[in-house]
């Protein structure tokens, strides 16, 4: 079986409608892995023989994990993207390599957005508590001397988690690049 991430229009679900739409799928005959519900999307990661189809959802996307290209130099631009779109899973996911190669501060900076996508996983899955845990973690790796840093404000970076946190909204990270 293939993974997949099925993009599909957001008619009005909130996170807290996540169950239903994970029940809904899974009774539907589809091996679910996870759901996760954006402000203008809903994320379906299932695992399937062939493209699936959601019926009742208008696709806007269908993302193979097996066969996404990698592109090493084009990774953090990618994961900025993803992360604008609130497509925080694959974000962090584009996240993961850059952080495991790095040293020294960048290491600790790439934590930080990658812990940043994870917040807003678990705030797609309505875990309010794993989302505040996970979010105040990567605030903590922004404690840095450091004003610039890979083209964006550190400054920005921790002004827009800090509203985050509070307002429990995501952000657009390309607003914090300089």
């Amino acid at each position: 079986m293939k993974r997949y991430i099925l993009i599909v229009r957001n008619n009005g679900y909130k996170p807290a409608d996540r169950s239903t739409l994970l029940n809904r799928a899974r009774a539907s005959g589809k091996t679910v892995v996870d759901v996760r519900v954006g402000t203008n999307h809903v994320e379906f990661d299932l695992l399937s023989d062939n493209p699936p189809v959601m019926e009742g959802f208008e696709l806007l996307e269908l993302v193979d994990l097996d066969n996404k290209p990698k592109d090493p130099s084009k990774a953090l631009d990618e994961a900025v993207k993803l992360f604008d779109a609130e497509r925080f899973w694959e974000s962090h996911e584009a996240l993961e390599p850059l952080w495991q190669r790095s040293s020294n501060i960048d290491r600790r900076l790439y934590h930080g957005l990658l812990l940043a996508a994870a917040a807003f996983v678990h705030l797609q899955k309505d875990d309010e508590k794993g989302f505040e845990s996970i979010m105040r973690r990567a605030l903590g790796e922004f404690d840095v001397d450091l004003k610039r840093w890979n083209g964006f404000s550190v400054n920005k970076i921790v002004k827009n988690l800090k509203e985050s946190l509070r307002r429990r909204k995501p952000f657009k990270l390309s607003s914090c690049m300089s």
